[in-house]
């Protein structure tokens, strides 16, 4: 970018990883014992020498704490995809590519043939780059692919056509009789006039 905000900002992002790593950082390094945190972001992935790149938004989550881990944040993404009521099955599947998360704790959300997104564990050397001795737990999600997949129909009541009221009644009464005395009087009075 020839007029970058700052050093960070001079090449175009091709994951939101770094941005969100680095808050995290800064929560960890503050001394937060849990944090969970979430960025919808445009990247830029390269489609060849002489064209624009191609802008895509992407959903990022990431947490860590003493109650994190990988089922955690499978449960988060799954909660997601239920709130969306996302029409499609969708299955995790084993990612063998994403270099930047742990070998063993990565998978794919893949929705039909298509693949929605990746999360897992923040590879070890990664998260110490960053001054993060916790396990960080991470998902990048392609927020196109989500929303063709998810219902944005909702059910909505409509407004009242009057508003509502309230009353309240106060009154004095004499210090002998007991509140369960008024309190069973509009019982009283419907057996009284077969209300």
């Amino acid at each position: 970018i020839t007029n970058p905000l700052g050093e960070d900002f001079s090449i175009m992002r091709t994951t939101t990883l770094n941005g969100i790593l680095s808050s995290m950082s800064t929560n960890y390094n503050r001394r937060n014992e849990t944090a969970a945190l979430y960025e919808i972001g445009k990247v830029f992935i390269n489609n060849g020498h002489n064209k624009l790149p191609d802008e895509k938004e992407k959903l990022s989550l990431a947490m860590y704490g003493p109650k994190v881990d990988f089922y955690r944040l499978k449960g988060v993404i799954e909660s997601l995809l239920e709130e969306l009521q996302c029409d499609e099955e969708v299955e995790y599947k084993r990612n063998n590519d994403a270099s930047w998360l742990h070998p063993g704790r990565r998978a794919d959300i893949v929705a039909g043939k298509q693949i929605l997104g990746t999360f897992g564990q923040i590879h070890p050397i990664i998260t110490k780059n960053y001054h993060i001795k916790a396990n960080v737990y991470f998902a990048e999600i392609d927020m196109e692919s989500l929303l063709q997949i998810a219902k944005l129909e909702g059910d909505f009541t409509p407004l009242p056509k009057f508003p509502s009221t309230s009353r309240d009644i106060a009154m004095l009464v004499k210090d002998e009789i007991l509140v369960k005395k008024i309190e069973d009087l509009p019982r009283i009075m419907v057996e009284a006039f077969h209300i």
